[in-house]
């Protein structure tokens, strides 16, 4: 089986969403994606779906629910790590993203995803600033390290959902 593509839109609209906000709206919309992704992980795999919604998960929560039914386990550091940058924010509205909280969303990253994060740097470097050459990742200031890694973190659970919705299903 073909593993199925993300639509460009989605990920048009994403890249748009996170380069016109600040430190703490690019964590809070980048967030945001992808907790909603991983709700959709799990309606696809309950017989149920609206019954997840009464459980009250918080985001941590959601995500333990989403390994627990199909999600990569690899991805638990990554998407954990995330939520506990967000909450940085949601507490501190002083808090902006620097070099210690990117190192640590990178170190937390599966080296699949790392070397995506590369990729996606390139590109968005070269997309949004073509008269530029481009640095390294290293050398992005940290709002854009964070959307390279937001964007491969919700790419990973959107091609899990995509993943479960062109499974076959069982009798």
């Amino acid at each position: 089986m073909d593993t199925p593509e993300i639509d460009e839109a989605e990920v048009s609209a994403l890249v748009a969403d996170l380069l016109r906000e600040d430190d703490l709206g690019v964590v809070i919309r980048a967030h945001i994606r992808i907790e909603s992704a991983l709700c959709e992980v799990v309606d696809a795999l309950l017989r149920e779906p609206s019954y997840r919604s009464k459980l009250n998960l918080d985001y941590f929560n959601t995500v333990i629910l989403a390994i627990a039914v199909g999600i990569n386990t690899e991805y638990g550091p990554s998407l954990k790590a995330i939520g506990t940058l967000r909450n940085s924010f949601a507490h501190d509205l002083e808090t902006k993203l620097d070099g210690n909280s990117i190192s640590a969303l990178y170190a937390a990253l599966v080296p699949r995803h790392k070397d995506k994060v590369q990729e996606i740097s390139r590109n968005l470097w070269v997309d949004h600033n073509s008269t530029m050459p481009y640095p390294t990742f290293k050398n992005l200031s940290p709002r854009d390290q964070f959307i390279a890694i937001a964007i491969v973190l919700w790419g990973a659970v959107k091609g899990t959902v995509l993943h479960l919705r062109n499974r076959p299903r069982e009798a």
